[in-house]
């Protein structure tokens, strides 16, 4: 019959009876019963702790987020990737360049030559012929001679790296400036594949070689177009072309 009544706890700071129930004293509010402790988690592997950092996701990261982070990162990954090609392509262009740049040169003789029309005196051969006081000057004076053009061909195709052209009539000031000689002229490459390449030179008014690089394979024939002209003290003297000179790489 007295199973049901409650038995008594001594609170151990006010030593105040209470009922068994009860979870704090009535009288100084003490804890009767001490606080659960919570069981301490097994330690982690270090397999399970990267998963747990990089891997695993809290729940407000939806799967719908995730494909929405994929599309907006597809541009920038195709970006980069035309980025890379077009820097591969551009490396590859450009290493030929190179090449002819630090790579010694050879000059190429051509192996004939001809002239839409020449002066007495100043053959198509003699633009050729490795002298600089001797020229190629076409029949027609002063402006006349706009569209005059002078042409060497190759019978083995080569690789073009360099163009110099000595323009006038004489290495010395003051007859190179007495003379009449070209001031701008149309460079017109024909290569062994029917390929044509056109580039527009402009002279300085000096003595001496003037260089221009091309780069161009499989060259078979320059054709040189006078495009402008500076007729010089005598107006009437020929528009004179001292020497065309060829060069390519050096193989050995």
């Amino acid at each position: 019959m007295y199973a049901d009544v409650p038995r008594l706890l001594l609170c151990p700071h006010c030593h105040s009876g209470n009922p068994e129930t009860r979870a704090y004293c009535h009288p100084c509010g003490a804890l009767l019963r001490p606080a659960p402790v919570a069981a301490e988690p097994p330690e982690q592997t270090f397999r399970e702790r990267l998963r747990a950092k990089y891997c695993e996701r809290p729940e407000v990261w939806h799967w719908d987020r995730r494909w929405l982070t994929v599309m907006a990162a597809v541009p920038l990954f195709f970006t980069a990737g035309i980025g890379a090609g077009a820097g591969v392509v551009a490396a590859g262009e450009a290493l030929p360049g190179i090449k002819d740049r630090f790579a010694g040169q050879n000059s190429i003789a051509p192996d004939a030559v001809e002239a839409s029309s020449a002066a007495k005196g100043f053959g198509a051969q003699l633009a050729a012929d490795g002298v600089d006081n001797r020229a190629w000057a076409p029949e027609e004076r002063g402006q006349e001679a706009v569209g005059q053009t002078w042409t060497a061909t190759f019978k083995e195709p080569f690789r073009l790296t360099t163009l110099a052209l000595i323009s006038g009539g004489s290495p010395r000031p003051k007859e190179f400036l007495r003379n009449g000689r070209p001031a701008k002229v149309t460079v017109t490459v024909i290569t062994a594949g029917g390929g044509k390449a056109t580039r527009t030179l402009t002279l300085f008014d000096q003595p001496g070689p003037q260089r221009f690089s091309f780069g161009i394979d499989a060259v078979v024939s320059v054709e040189i177009r006078i495009d402008a002209v500076r007729a010089g003290l005598r107006p009437k003297s020929p528009i004179a072309l001292a020497e065309v000179q060829f060069f390519t790489r050096r193989t050995s």
